[in-house]
């Protein structure tokens, strides 16, 4: 602290002259005097109160206080930016939920998907007009007639240039043309819009209905055929290839009807002689033992052509929705020609021919094939005394790590190369074999729609597998009937 010289004033009222200190104004303080001092710098820049006031300034600035005097009364409702970006389970029920408020059906369809499959894949919920998100149908080979091949019961096999794809509704029967009409023996039949038949008059001989329907390709499985408003009349159902009589019902009625095998059929009704017919009947056939209301016939047919540089395709897969063709087998012909070498295997007798692409699966890692003339077996291959031949490939002992296909046969083909040669040049092996790695086309992709509710879809090729947008309610109620029905 620095203090001013010490001055001596006199004060006339004293008598004595007092020695008093001026302190400079700009004194650096501590302690008490330092307290002392902040209040008396704080009371020098107070602030005077303005009257009707609490506060001298505004802080509370003029835009916030506009904003909050334009809330409304009412305000705790929330309001939500239409332009919301959300994921995860908000993301779907924010989706469902524009969807439904834009009765957007093909967005609706997108969050409830499921599964059918099947010689026909068939499903009771499909959305309406919907692409099916994907429909794979495989390809086998075919083998005409029955039984194990043989020289004696030979069984050619054939394969495709491309696959016939189609999707129907419930009712499997094809309808007649609109308009469609036939007099004969006193009864006209008349075809309706909605795939019914009108019939009138009176039969002086027997009616043979609007002749034979289109025919249509039906998977082995349970149907039902019902008729309806059909009495004095019947629906026979017919087998495409052979003309014989498979089934009929007659009069208002219904049947269960099982094919064991696929069957190409057609249906044509008749009326016999003396019945007098005023009546519009409607006729179906739809898959299992329940007959439930009539449905018109709806279909949609897909015809696929493989490409060229695929051949005739034996076996594999096509994805219709992505347009992907894997072939997974391939038919070899073996007509005497090849190079082929003899062993002999007990009562029977061995041919071998080496050398095969290495590109085939071998009996040893899994490749299992077919033979128009002998099976394919190991347990029949091992049993020498058996009389027909076995066929196979692996990598045997007469051509050590190279592929082989081998035949074994009985003394009755074959006891020499030359008369196993000559053997297959009057009766050649088709031989379907497995490929170690599948070969992919790319053809172009289709679209598959469903109908609203039933749907049945099937390929002439073999199985398929489809995965389909469902109608949303008929799913939502689907599943909680199987929830209820589950917990009850």
């Amino acid at each position: 602290m620095a203090n001013k010289p010490l001055q001596s004033i006199k004060f006339p009222d004293l008598p004595d002259t007092y020695i008093i200190p001026v302190v400079d104004s700009t004194l650096a303080v501590s302690g008490a005097a330092a307290d002392a001092k902040q209040t008396g710098d704080s009371l020098a820049d107070k602030v005077d109160k303005v009257s009707g006031k609490g506060l001298s300034t505004n802080d509370y600035t003029d835009g916030e206080k506009t904003k909050l005097a334009g809330i409304e009364t009412g305000a705790t409702k929330t309001i939500i930016d239409s332009t919301l970006t959300v994921t995860g389970n908000a993301a779907d029920a924010k989706a469902v939920g524009d969807a439904i408020a834009n009765d957007d059906k093909k967005a609706l369809a997108a969050f409830a998907t499921d599964t059918a499959s099947g010689s026909i894949a068939s499903f009771p919920d499909g959305a309406d007009s919907i692409p099916m998100k994907d429909v794979l149908v495989h390809i086998e080979p075919v083998q005409a007639g029955s039984g194990d091949p043989s020289p004696d019961n030979v069984r050619p096999i054939t394969g495709w240039t491309g696959a016939k794809v189609t999707r129907t509704g419930k009712n499997l029967l094809p309808s007649y043309a609109i308009g469609q009409q036939r007099t004969e023996n006193g009864i006209t039949a008349t075809a309706n819009a909605d795939g019914s038949i009108t019939y009138v008059g009176t039969s002086t001989g027997t009616f043979w209905g609007l002749g034979d329907s289109a025919s249509i390709w039906v998977k082995a499985g349970t149907y039902t055929l019902s008729a309806r408003n059909n009495t004095d009349i019947s629906i026979n159902i017919v087998n495409a290839v052979t003309g014989s009589l498979i089934d009929r019902v007659t009069g208002s009625d219904s049947k269960v009807i099982t094919f064991a095998n696929d069957k190409k059929i057609y249906y044509i009704t008749t009326i016999l002689s003396g019945k007098t017919i005023d009546t519009t009947a409607t006729y179906q056939l739809e898959l299992g033992s329940t007959a439930t209301d009539y449905e018109p016939y709806h279909a949609d047919t897909y015809d696929i052509t493989f490409p060229t540089e695929a051949g005739t395709v034996y076996g594999g897969t096509l994805d219709v929705t992505s347009g992907v063709l894997t072939v997974t087998h391939k038919l070899y012909t073996f007509d005497g020609s090849e190079n082929w070498t003899a062993g002999n295997y007990g009562l029977r007798y061995e041919f071998n021919l080496a050398g095969l692409p290495d590109y085939i699966k071998t009996w040893n890692s899994g490749g299992r094939g077919l033979s128009n003339i002998g099976i394919c077996d190991p347990t029949a291959y091992n049993t020498p005394d058996k009389n027909y031949i076995t066929s196979r490939t692996n990598v045997g002992a007469n051509a050590i790590g190279v592929k082989n296909h081998v035949l074994v046969v009985p003394p009755s083909v074959a006891t020499t190369v030359e008369e196993f040669k000559a053997f297959l040049a009057n009766t050649p092996e088709q031989w379907y074999a497995p490929l170690q790695t599948p070969q992919t086309y790319q053809l172009t992709p289709q679209e598959i729609t469903s109908l609203l509710g039933e749907n049945n879809l099937w390929a002439d090729t073999g199985d398929s597998d489809v995965e389909y947008r469902a109608d949303t309610k008929m799913y939502v109620d689907a599943k909680v009937a199987a929830a209820v029905s589950a917990l009850s």
